[in-house]
């Protein structure tokens, strides 16, 4: 039995303490757990085996992400020409923005036969 008690002690100096304890662990489980964290340990590289100061919490610089884009890409509403008022029929000439009379098959066959010509 001193073999477990021995066994068991090693384990808990290596083993972190978010595992279940050891006392409820069978010897079988706890061997094969010391063999995996003494492979573990061997391959680590020393530097990187010990935490020499605690990881750093990164806290994001802007809470949203609809507010990083406004303040990266800002854009500006495009600004459109200003409509001039519409010519009175005093004024003389046809109105600019009249829409032409449609075009019926006769004048089409009218500039087809133009344009073969």
């Amino acid at each position: 039995m001193s073999d477990l008690s021995a066994l068991r002690k090693e384990l808990r100096e290596l083993r972190k303490t978010h595992v279940k304890p050891v006392s409820r662990m069978r010897k079988g489980d706890i061997s094969m757990e010391l063999e995996k964290l003494r492979g573990v340990r061997e391959t680590t590289a020393p530097i990187a085996a010990v935490p020499s100061a605690p990881p750093k919490e990164l806290k994001s610089v802007v809470e949203s992400v609809k507010e990083a884009k406004k303040k990266e890409f800002p854009v500006a509403p495009a600004e459109l020409p200003k409509k001039k008022a519409p010519e009175s029929k005093a004024s003389g000439g046809k109105p600019k923005n009249i829409v032409p009379k449609a075009v019926t098959k006769a004048d089409l066959m009218a500039m087809l036969e133009k344009m073969s010509d």
